[in-house]
């Protein structure tokens, strides 16, 4: 699927008011793209480098021509791209731009683009550095800064920029677009509830570590509605031996977390997310009414890992609770 198409069925009024812009030739010098975490940011912002540099746009970029090929690879010499969410974004990063900026066009079409994704990640030096340069703008040279925070971006640079407000994309959305690319429906649908970007489902849908602690969290849920008096034991064996660091322990807790919501909707008659797991859902819901306790409990884990806890005696508290103090006995 296109970027254009992604913004015409996802973004309809970035996309409109972006398509006014070209159509008119009222293309601004600096634009400013915000969203809350998980909206399509940097492909908005690339597709918005590719419609000022594409050779056949219409009015906005064909996405397939050398041009747009080249700014999406990185390969075109005009377009520099910074990226604040790998670190911060420094002085020298910004002024290495300007310089670069300052100079005539290497390429035939003539313009220069920059993007900055993230802003907000600049340091106090490379603001100061970045205003002088919205402040006085060289010929035929295009911004294109992104924001996940509006509040942390300075008002001198909001006011030198034309706003383009995105939002996280719609889970209907994300998941026939994951499933049009081939991944499986149930995956995407269980990323959908975690992640609200199809970047980020799509690096974890690669990640042979991702669908073993998926495996992991369901058979977590199996083996608490089957056999629960070897929960314990089989945590201990099988899920602490895949969980290598406190991130991964909390993406099995989130995992865990959703099937857990999953089977509370069920109890309430809703349709449940994941059918296959209705058999272990109703087990689980007649041996016990603390369902919504037993939710909060994991929630609360998920949240000591911000500490410096141990994996492994977390996961042991996990099995205990779930047990106990769920009331969950084998029958």
């Amino acid at each position: 699927m296109s970027v254009q198409t992604m913004l015409r069925e996802a973004q309809p009024i970035a996309h409109q008011t972006l398509q006014q812009a070209f159509r008119h030739r009222q293309v601004s010098h600096a634009y400013l793209l915000s969203g809350p975490p998980g909206a399509p940011l940097q492909e908005t912002a690339v597709f918005l480098a590719q419609s000022v540099l594409c050779e056949h746009p219409d009015p906005l970029a064909c996405e397939t021509c050398m041009n747009c090929i080249r700014v999406a690879d990185g390969s075109y010499a005009d377009f520099i791209r910074l990226d604040g969410s790998q670190g911060s974004i420094k002085k020298e990063d910004v002024e290495q731009v300007l310089h670069e900026f300052s100079r005539t066009a290497l390429e035939v079409h003539g313009y220069k683009v920059y993007i900055l994704h993230l802003v907000e990640q600049a340091t106090p030096s490379a603001v100061n550095s970045l205003l002088k340069f919205l402040e006085e703008p060289t010929e035929q040279t295009v911004a294109i800064l992104t924001t996940e925070n509006m509040t942390k971006v300075l008002p001198t640079i909001i006011s030198r920029c034309q706003t383009i407000r995105l939002k996280n994309h719609d889970r209907h959305y994300l998941i026939e677009a994951a499933v049009a690319r081939g991944y499986d429906r149930s995956d995407a649908t269980l990323l959908t509830q975690q992640y609200g970007d199809m970047e980020r489902m799509v690096e974890a849908l690669d990640n042979a570590q991702f669908h073993r602690l998926k495996d992991a969290a369901v058979e977590t849920v199996m083996m608490l509605s089957e056999q629960p008096e070897r929960l314990p034991f089989w945590i201990q064996r099988e899920v602490a031996g895949i969980v290598a660091s406190r991130q991964e322990c909390a993406l099995y807790l989130d995992l865990l977390a959703i099937f857990w919501k999953d089977m509370i909707r069920s109890g309430a008659q809703e349709i449940p997310l994941f059918e296959s797991l209705l058999p272990a859902y109703r087990r689980l819901m007649q041996r016990t009414p603390k369902m919504g306790a037993l939710l909060q409990d994991l929630l609360l884990l998920r949240g000591s890992l911000d500490s410096n806890v141990n994996t492994s005696l977390l996961l042991d508290r996990m099995s205990y609770r779930l047990l106990q103090e769920g009331g969950i006995h084998h029958g």
